[in-house]
C-alpha cells in the first residue's frame, strides 16, 4: 500500500505564486488559479505515483490556543498574515473538492500540519509499505531517519529525497544528524533563531562531532539548542498533547469519491479547463472508471 501524503499549505502556497503568473479567470473575472493549479498539481502527483490512499494536512487549527512552540519563540511570528489570507481565500472549497475526490483532510487542534504528517508516517499508516511525503519544507527530513518506508517528495528540487541520497542536498548532513542541525544553524522561515553565525556549512561541521561541539558550548548557547531541538522534533507534539491524536483519529473516516460532487464544485467556480477533462480527472481519482464512450462524455 502507497501513500501519498501533502503538506497542504505548502503546496498552496506555492500554487498560490504559479497562479499570479499563469492566472486563471473565469467568466467573473476572478482568478481561481490556486485553485485549478492546487488540484491539478495532486492530479499530476497521483498520475505519477498511483498511491492508493492521498492525505491532506493543513495549519487549520485553534487559533486563541498558544502552544509549546509558540510559548518557546515567536514561532512562525515573521510570516506576512495579509497575504495569508489570500492564499487560504479559497480553502473551504478545496477542501470540499479534496474530500469530493477520495482524499482525506486533516487539520490540527492544538499543532500544525507537520505534526499531523508525522503522526500519519509513525501511527495512523505505519504498516504502509511506501509514505510519500510532498513537501518542500525541509523539517520532514528527520522522518527519513524515523521511518525507512518514508520518501519524500521536494516541491522545491522536484526530485525524491531518501535516506540514501540526502546528503547530495544538505552539505552532507545525514538524515539521523537533520534534526540536530537545524537546531544548531535556526530556521528563519519559522522565526528560530540558531547560534549565532552559525550557517548551513558551519553547522554541517557542528553535528558531525555534536557531543563534543555541544559541550564546548557556553550555557546559554547549549539552552538555545535544546529548546530549538524540541521544538523541532515532530514528535515532541504528541508527548506535549497526547490529547491531539485523538483529535486526528476523529477525522478519519472511509474516503468516498464522488466525481458529481467534485465537478458541480468546479462548474459553481467556472473551471472550465477541468470541465472540459472529466475522463482524465475520472481515470486518476475514480478506480471504478471504466474507459467506454460514456465515462468520456459525463
Amino acid at each position: 500500500m502507497r501513500n501519498l501524503i501533502i503538506d497542504g499549505g505548502n503546496l498552496l502556497h506555492r500554487t498560490y505564486y504559479t497562479a499570479n503568473k499563469k492566472p486563471v479567470l473565469n467568466k467573473f473575472k476572478m482568478n481561481v488559479g490556486h485553485v485549478y493549479w492546487f488540484l491539478s498539481k495532486i492530479k499530476e502527483l497521483q498520475e505519477d505515483h498511483k498511491c492508493d490512499n492521498i492525505f491532506v494536512a493543513w495549519d487549520i487549527r485553534d487559533k486563541d490556543f498558544v502552544n509549546f512552540r509558540q510559548s518557546a519563540v515567536d514561532y512562525k511570528g515573521s510570516r506576512d498574515r495579509t497575504k495569508d489570507v489570500d492564499v487560504h481565500k479559497f480553502d473551504e472549497i478545496i477542501w470540499k473538492a479534496c474530500e469530493s475526490l477520495g482524499m482525506r483532510c486533516f487539520r490540527a487542534n492544538k499543532l500544525e500540519a507537520d505534526d499531523i504528517i508525522s503522526w500519519i508516517c509513525s501511527d495512523h499508516m505505519s504498516s504502509a509499505d511506501e509514505n510519500i511525503v510532498v513537501s518542500s519544507d525541509q523539517d520532514f527530513i528527520q522522518l527519513l531517519h524515523l521511518h525507512s518506508n518514508t520518501n519524500i517528495y521536494s516541491m522545491s528540487k522536484y526530485t525524491m529525497l531518501t535516506a540514501g541520497n540526502i546528503t547530495e542536498f544538505t552539505n552532507g548532513v545525514k538524515a539521523c544528524h537533520h534534526l540536530l542541525f537545524k537546531a544548531v544553524m535556526g530556521d528563519d522561515s519559522d522565526n528560530i533563531n540558531g547560534l549565532f553565525r552559525y550557517g548551513k556549512v558551519k553547522s554541517a561541521k557542528f553535528v558531525k562531532d555534536f557531543r563534543v561541539n555541544y559541550d564546548n558550548l557556553n550555557k546559554d548557547d547549549q539552552e538555545v539548542v535544546l529548546r530549538n531541538i524540541r521544538i523541532m522534533d515532530l514528535r515532541e507534539g504528541m508527548r506535549v498533547y497526547p490529547d491531539e491524536v485523538e483529535f486526528y483519529r476523529d477525522q478519519i473516516k472511509e474516503p468516498t469519491v464522488n466525481m458529481t460532487k467534485f465537478f458541480e464544485i468546479c462548474n459553481r467556480l467556472d473551471l472550465s479547463r477541468i470541465s472540459k477533462m472529466k475522463s482524465i480527472w475520472r481515470r486518476t481519482f475514480d478506480t471504478n472508471t471504466k474507459d467506454d464512450l460514456l465515462s468520456l462524455l459525463l
